[in-house]
């Protein structure tokens, strides 16, 4: 039986799920605040799977270099759809 090749996106959150990185429940509570703004701020056609995995990603990716500011954490979460 053949496995299908997982997607690059799948591929990313399976690496960044490698890092050893651990947070409070605080800090998870306003990563999912940032998250809720970016994806509140995006129209309804913008509003797909893919975008919302970018938008995670990118909150995470951001978080792990030790942001925590979320204005900052969201600027990165929405710079990542315009440079997809």
């Amino acid at each position: 039986m053949g496995y299908a090749t997982p997607s690059i996106a799948k591929r990313k959150v399976i690496a960044m799920i490698d890092q050893d990185v651990a947070y409070s429940p605080e800090e998870l509570a306003g990563f999912k605040t940032v998250f809720d703004g970016a994806i509140a701020s995006l129209s309804p056609r913008m509003l797909t799977t893919g975008n919302r995995l970018r938008i995670a990603q990118s909150v995470l990716a951001c978080a792990a270099t030790g942001e925590r500011d979320p204005a900052e954490l969201g600027l990165a979460a929405l710079a990542s759809l315009r440079s997809a």
